[in-house]
């Protein structure tokens, strides 16, 4: 569990593993440098519960994807289930996966993702849908394209064997992937190593914040566009005979970048100007593989994402003629 200035929330993750019905378990709390009291609520459970576990880094990693991988890398039991610092776990979460892993003796085994407002309470929203077949095992690589266009499945909770994870970690510690949505990547690529995937019917409660940087303008936001190339490049490369696969491909790849150009032309006011050029730098190299790729998606919604780009295109011409 990574934490970074969770003091208001993470009493109610660390609650909802303590009421679980599985009680073989360890608890990694990863302290990426808060700035608040997170380390005193933790601290509080660590004296009345010694399965619970606290390390600290010596400098914010910037996310949480290097505490994740720290503490994963520190686990001593058969398998780990990562688990964000403000999420929530329905009372028989673990033992719904760990029977699972161990009726399939899978590789992985992965629950159901319920989104929930800053309280807790359901937007109604989860992944997979209500008529997924949870009874499925198949391949890693299957499973992944149930990822490619749209996620059909959720990773957030999964259950991983330990020493696969493990694996995993240390081929991409040092990868220099650590910025907003490397999660993305990661999850795509745990997916497609795997010998076999599993299913089941096990609630993971997802906040979400209106001020997570999946929703704020600030420039973390276009980390999305680093993403969406490494994951383009490696689609491309695992499943290039596939036509489905590229063209649900193409079809998130243009459909992000048109996310970000009009994200870009509604608040470019709100970044400095070193921070315009990064991002119409970033926007004009995507654009570019577009065209190079002759990307159309399972629509033509190139056409929509042309006609945007030109549109900022001229915005970013207008700015340079009012600076003169």
């Amino acid at each position: 569990m990574p934490a970074y200035n969770v003091e208001k929330y993470i009493g109610e993750a660390i609650e909802s593993i303590l009421s679980q019905s599985l009680a073989d378990w360890e608890l990694i709390i990863i302290d990426d440098c808060s700035t608040d009291n997170t380390e005193d609520v933790v601290n509080k459970y660590i004296t009345q519960y010694p399965q619970i576990k606290l390390l600290k880094r010596k400098q914010n990693s910037g996310g949480c994807r290097l505490p994740r991988f720290d503490g994963i890398l520190a686990a001593k039991g058969e398998f780990v289930c990562p688990v964000d610092s403000d999420d929530l776990l329905e009372k028989d979460y673990l033992l719904k996966l760990y029977n699972r892993q161990q009726e399939t003796n899978s590789t992985l085994v992965l629950g159901r993702m319920v989104i929930c407002d800053e309280n807790g309470r359901s937007l109604n929203l989860m992944t997979p849908l209500d008529d997924f077949n949870f009874s499925t095992i198949e391949s890693g690589k299957e499973a992944c394209k149930k990822t490619i266009g749209g996620w059909k499945i959720a990773l957030n909770g999964l259950l991983a064997e330990t020493l696969y994870y493990k694996n995993y970690i240390q081929s991409v510690y040092h990868d220099n992937c650590n910025f907003g949505f490397a999660d993305e990547i990661d999850h795509r690529r745990i997916l497609l190593g795997a010998k076999d995937v599993a299913y089941v019917d096990a609630c993971y409660f997802y906040r979400q914040f209106p001020n997570s940087i999946i929703h704020m303008t600030s420039v973390k936001f276009f980390d999305r566009l680093k993403m969406i190339d490494i994951l383009y490049n490696f689609v491309k490369n695992e499943f290039n005979g596939d036509k489905s696969v590229m063209s649900d491909m193409e079809y998130e790849y243009i459909g992000t970048v048109s996310t970000c150009q009009r994200t870009y032309l509604i608040h470019r006011k709100n970044y400095s100007l070193n921070e315009r050029k990064l991002i119409t730098k970033q926007i004009k190299q995507c654009f570019r593989q577009i065209k190079k790729n002759n990307m159309r998606g399972r629509t033509h919604k190139q056409e929509i994402a042309t006609s945007c780009y030109l549109m900022f295109l001229l915005t970013s011409h207008l700015e340079q003629l009012m600076k003169r």
